[in-house]
C-alpha cells in the first residue's frame, strides 16, 4: 500500500475514533444530564471534525506552494 493511502486510512480511523468518542459523551450527556446546551456544543464539536478533516479546511491556511 502506497504511503499516501496508509496516512489517508491512518486519518479516516483516527477521525472514525474520535466520533465514535464523542458520540458515546454525548450518549451520556443525554441520558445523566439532560442537558441542550451541551448536547448543541457536543454536535458542533463533531461537525467541525467532519469538516476540518472531510471538507480539507485546513489547506485554507496552507501557504500556495505547499499544495501536499
Amino acid at each position: 500500500m502506497a504511503d499516501g493511502k496508509k496516512a489517508a486510512m491512518r486519518r479516516g480511523n483516527m477521525v472514525l475514533l474520535i466520533l465514535a468518542l464523542l458520540t458515546i459523551v454525548e450518549f451520556a450527556i443525554a441520558l445523566y444530564l439532560d442537558s441542550t446546551v451541551l448536547l448543541l456544543i457536543m454536535s458542533l464539536l463533531k461537525a467541525a471534525v467532519v469538516v476540518w478533516v472531510f471538507m480539507h479546511v485546513y489547506r485554507l491556511w496552507r501557504g500556495e506552494e505547499d499544495h501536499s
